[in-house]
C-alpha cells in the first residue's frame, strides 16, 4: 500500500487552516467548503498516486463538523491534531458510521493510517451466484467468481458510486472516470487510465455513468446538474436536469443527481437523488416523465415492459408508467441478510434483482452488501464481505462481458 498521506492541511496553501468552537473555519472555510477542498486535493494526489490515502485532520470538534456534514465517506482516515479521549472516539465512532464513514480510520498524532478493512478483498457467498459479481468496494473494484473467492481485483479507487465492464475495461466513478484493463485484456497493474474529468467537481463530480453498446458513454454530472453523452471522446448530448424536490427545494451540492441510464428508445433516465425523484429526458433536454421515490434515489432501470425499477435507498420499487407501484422490495423482507441502505439495482435475464447497498458492511463480515433476489423476494444469494462498507453497485457479468443491461 502506498504510504503517502494527504490530509487537509498540506492541501491548503501555506497552513492556512484553522479549527475554532467546533466548526471548521480554515480562514473562513465553511464546512462545506472544507469538503470541497478535501475532494480537491484527493483528485491533486491521485493523478500520481492512485491509492493514497485521503486523510482530513483536525481536532474532534472539527471531526464531528465534519461527519455532521454526512460525507464521511469522502475519506480514508481523520488524523487528530490534538488529544482525543476514549469516549470521544466512540462517539464520533457512531458519528461517521452514521455518515457512511464505515470505511474511515481515526488515526492520533503522527501514527500511521491503518485502514478499517482488510486487503485484499474478500468475504462469504452464500447462495448459488450463476455468474461472476462485478462490484464497487471500499476503494477497489474486483469479481467475485460462482465458487465465492475474489478473482480480480483493483485498489486505489476511491470513493466508487458506479462500476461496468465494457470492452475489456472496467470503468469506474469517483467524482472522475477512470477505467482499467481487465484481465486478459491488458496488464492488469497498469496505472488507471483517466477519462473524463468534470471542470467543475463540486459535489462530487461525475457520480453516475454508464457505457453504451456502442462505446458511448453517458454520464450524470452531479456537479453541474446535467447529462452529458460521449461518443468517440466528442460530446454528442448535453442537456440541464431538474433537481428540485416536489416543494422546489434544490439539496446540497452533493445531493443533485446519482445514476443515469439510456433506455432503447433512446431517452434518459435519471435518479435526482436529494429530490427524491426520477426524471426521463430526451436527447433535447425535455422531461417527459417524473416519479417520486420515498427517499434519495441512486439507481433506476427501464424494463422491458415499460415498467421503471428505482433503487432508493429505502428500498427498490417497480413503478407503472402511470405512477402506480408494481412491485416493491426492502431490506427487512430478508431479515437475514440485515440489509439496509439499498443502492444500485440490475435486473437479470430471468428477471432477478441485484441488489448493492451503501454503508452497510463491517468487519465481522455479520451483515450483506450485496444480494440477488426473485420476483418472490427469496434470496438467490447474498455476499458477506470483511473488506467492504460500501458496495453501490453489484452487477452479475453476462457471457458476452457486460454488466448492467
Amino acid at each position: 500500500m502506498d504510504t503517502r498521506i494527504l490530509t487537509f492541511a498540506a492541501a491548503l496553501a501555506a497552513g492556512c487552516s484553522r479549527y475554532d468552537a467546533g466548526s471548521v473555519s480554515a480562514a473562513g472555510i465553511s464546512p462545506e467548503e472544507h469538503l470541497e477542498k478535501v475532494r480537491e486535493a484527493a483528485v491533486s494526489i491521485h493523478e500520481s498516486t492512485p491509492g493514497a490515502p485521503v486523510v482530513a485532520s483536525g481536532d474532534a470538534k472539527a471531526a464531528a463538523a465534519f461527519a455532521a456534514f454526512g460525507e464521511a465517506e469522502e475519506i480514508d482516515a481523520w488524523r487528530f491534531t490534538s488529544d482525543v479521549s476514549d469516549d470521544e472516539l466512540a462517539a464520533l465512532r457512531k458519528t461517521f458510521d452514521g455518515s457512511g464513514g464505515k470505511a474511515v480510520a481515526f488515526v492520533k498524532g503522527d501514527g500511521p493510517v491503518v485502514p478499517r478493512f482488510s486487503s485484499p478483498a474478500a468475504g462469504l457467498l452464500k447462495g448459488r451466484l450463476a455468474s461472476p459479481l462485478l462490484v464497487a468496494g471500499t476503494g477497489r473494484v474486483y469479481v467475485v467468481g460462482p465458487d465465492g473467492k475474489v478473482a480480480w481485483e483493483k485498489t486505489g479507487c476511491g470513493n466508487i458510486h458506479r462500476v461496468w465492464l465494457h470492452g475489456g475495461h472496467v470503468y469506474y466513478s469517483n467524482g472522475s472516470l477512470y477505467r482499467v484493463a481487465y484481465p486478459g485484456s491488458g496488464d492488469p497493474a497498469a496505472k488507471p487510465e483517466l477519462v473524463w474529468r468534470p471542470k467543475v467537481a463540486q459535489g462530487g463530480g461525475v457520480l453516475g455513468f454508464t457505457v453504451e453498446k456502442d462505446g458511448s458513454i453517458v454520464m450524470a454530472l452531479n456537479s453541474t446538474s446535467e447529462i452529458l453523452e460521449l461518443k468517440d471522446g466528442k460530446e454528442v448530448v448535453r442537456f440541464a436536469v431538474d433537481c428540485k424536490n416536489a416543494k422546489g427545494e434544490t439539496p446540497g451540492p452533493h445531493g443533485r443527481l446519482r445514476m443515469v441510464r439510456k433506455t432503447e428508445s433512446g431517452t434518459y433516465l435519471v435518479c435526482c437523488a436529494g429530490a427524491s425523484m426520477v426524471r426521463e429526458y430526451d436527447k433535447a433536454g425535455k422531461l417527459l416523465w417524473e416519479q417520486s421515490v420515498p427517499v434519495l434515489a441512486f439507481d433506476c432501470l427501464r424494463r422491458a415492459d415499460g415498467n421503471t425499477l428505482v433503487g432508493h435507498v429505502s428500498g427498490v420499487t417497480e413503478y407503472t408508467p402511470d405512477h402506480k407501484v408494481a412491485w416493491e422490495f426492502k431490506g427487512e423482507d430478508v431479515p437475514s441478510l440485515k440489509l439496509a441502505c439499498l443502492c444500485g439495482v440490475q435486473e437479470t435475464p430471468d428477471g432477478n434483482i441485484v441488489v448493492g447497498s451503501w454503508a452497510n458492511g463491517e468487519p465481522d463480515g455479520s451483515k450483506a452488501t450485496a444480494c440477488e433476489i426473485n420476483r418472490d423476494k427469496k434470496i438467490v444469494w447474498a455476499w458477506f464481505p470483511k473488506s467492504d462498507a460500501n458496495m453501490m453497485t453489484a452487477f452479475r457479468i453476462d457471457g458476452s462481458g457486460l454488466v448492467g443491461r
